[in-house]
């Protein structure tokens, strides 16, 4: 049995910092997942979710007026700089053990109904923007856990035995 490997990131609200840690996660996977473009897709999407809609409060609703209106980016960059948003944290705790890689990831938001935002992924309600992420996630990962509030979701991928 080898021993586990952890690694804890914590990143502000710094889009750009998205790439190094999916970056750092996905060296780390190669040994272990042959196919890592879609867990890299995946683990973008869960740090870009947690900054957007965690720690900036971005709404879907207002995130699909934003971008019909060209205003998104802008937002973004507003809401980045402004307390008490601006001060919030990311964390990203990765995990491989003998039988799987997981990834926690945390946001200091106010957290999101993901029983309803999923019933309604599945009910095919959430269309476009909407909900893109959550179901990356869902195919690229064995599983997809939100933790009690929606601050956090753990993504785990279970490995092949040979």
């Amino acid at each position: 049995m080898t021993v586990p490997l952890e690694r804890t990131y914590r990143i502000g609200n710094d889009l750009e910092r998205i790439t190094e840690v999916v970056g750092d996660i996905v060296s780390l996977a190669r040994a272990h997942f042959p196919n890592t473009g879609q867990l890299e897709v995946a683990v973008y999407e869960a740090l870009y979710n947690a900054i957007e809609h965690g720690n900036l409060g971005l709404s879907f609703d207002e995130k699909r007026s934003l971008i019909e209106c060209g205003r998104h980016d802008e937002w973004i960059a507003a809401r980045r700089k402004s307390e008490p948003y601006a001060s919030r944290i990311v964390t990203v705790v990765l995990q491989f053990t003998d039988q799987e890689m997981r990834i926690t990831v945390s946001d200091e938001g106010d957290g999101f109904d993901w029983e309803k935002t999923i019933a309604e992924l599945d009910d095919g309600q959430l269309v476009g923007v909407n909900g893109r992420g959550i179901r990356i996630m869902q195919s690229a990962f064995d599983e997809v856990n939100y933790h009690e509030r929606g601050t956090a979701v753990t993504l785990t991928k279970k490995r092949e035995r040979t």
